[in-house]
């Protein structure tokens, strides 16, 4: 029960789709910044990839769910699980958060100097406050990146699934069967289903559970992984989804989670389907992503605007496209270094904290296919 908890092992194909969502993300906020200055400058099968980036954050949801699913499978159902799990994520996933908030501050700071016809709000201390515990959209601040509402959201997941897992054996017995479990998971998902697609006007703002069924699909594609029974329960939350999308009118791009569920569980059937997934670069790319997420949008942006600023518009196509290039590397360079110098150290310091597991020989981790590659 005090075994020292390995490293969450991760799928490579979650690796390879962890990077390509970065990069998608990437693109959109970038050729959204290009196009103040640039008209039809991109060609169109490309503009339209960039556009649906934003989509990239309903990736990193459901592989969220699916890698924290994997990450707690052995745990112990303890107070002591849940408050060293945070401690964990916290000395994670906080240094490089709060670095790139730091960074912002800079750079408005450097706007405000040789740019001081440009409105620039200032951040409050409260605001700056909220920031450090994720709170900001739920206080009604609003966040200094844009981006850093679905950080707000990540930590809301990963606390309330781990906190369901403490909780669950302390419950009424008759609360803890299974039945009880999938009715409760099934009224929390049509919640979660209900307040994205028509939310009422009492829902607080910042509060993920319009959310969480991406989160949760994938802890059920996790499921579905290591138990070929669950398939069913996962294809069921499936058609829930769709039925939703296609029912509010909601665009089709709205079905992206379900793709990557049904993606991940294909590709532990299918090696060549995870091979595809798994190139070198993509898979580099995950390992920088949350650097390249969290640093991106203050980088890039203000690279765009810096250039649109030494070169008035309107731009021709080339160069719109050798900015556009020019910021997509600056952001990845610069993700690549600040995650050897920040996030890497604090990951390996979160893994010495000690988490309990339970003592079994047969974990759902010793379930997982052949096909599936554990890095």
């Amino acid at each position: 029960m005090t075994a020292v908890a390995p490293s969450p092992s991760r799928v490579a194909t979650i690796d390879g789709l962890r990077g390509a969502a970065a990069m998608l993300v990437v693109l959109y906020h970038l050729e959204e910044a290009i196009s103040r200055t640039a008209d039809a400058w991109l060609w169109l099968p490309f503009k339209a990839v960039a556009q649906l980036g934003f989509l990239g954050v309903d990736i990193f949801f459901v592989i969220s769910g699916f890698v924290i699913a994997l990450s707690v499978s052995r745990a112990a159902p303890t107070w002591s699980y849940l408050g060293r799990f945070v401690l964990r994520r916290s000395i994670r996933l906080d240094p490089p958060y709060w670095t790139a908030i730091a960074l912002e501050l800079l750079l408005l700071a450097v706007a405000l100097r040789i740019a001081p016809e440009i409105p620039v709000t200032w951040p409050s201390v409260p605001q700056l406050v909220a920031h450090v515990f994720y709170a900001q959209e739920l206080l009604g601040f609003g966040s200094v990146v844009a981006i850093f509402w679905t950080l707000c959201y990540e930590i809301q997941f990963y606390v309330f699934y781990v906190a369901l897992t403490v909780v669950r054996p302390r419950l009424p017995v008759a609360l803890q069967g299974a039945t009880a479990a999938m009715i409760g998971a099934a009224l929390l998902f049509a919640l979660s289903l209900w307040t994205r697609y028509w939310p009422p006007e009492w829902l607080p703002q910042g509060l993920a559970i319009n959310r969480w069924f991406q989160f949760y699909l994938g802890a059920l594609t996790w499921r579905a992984v290591t138990d070929r029974r669950q398939v069913t329960t996962l294809a069921a939350a499936w058609v829930a989804v769709v039925a939703c999308v296609l029912g509010s009118g909601a665009p089709a791009a709205q079905l992206l989670a379900v793709g990557v569920s049904a993606l991940v569980l294909a590709s532990t059937r299918l090696p060549a389907l995870a091979r595809s997934l798994e190139v070198r670069p993509l898979l580099w790319l995950g390992s920088i992503s949350y650097s390249l997420y969290l640093y991106h949008s203050s980088v890039g942006w203000r690279f765009v605007s810096l250039m649109q600023r030494l070169m008035p518009g309107p731009w021709q196509p080339f160069r719109a496209l050798a900015v556009y290039s020019a910021g997509i590397a600056l952001c990845v360079v610069f993700a690549a270094i600040m995650s050897r110098l920040v996030e890497r150290p604090f990951l390996r310091l979160a893994q010495r904290v000690r988490l309990p597991l339970r003592d079994t020989r047969t974990s759902p981790a010793s379930l997982v296919p052949p096909a599936v590659a554990l890095t």
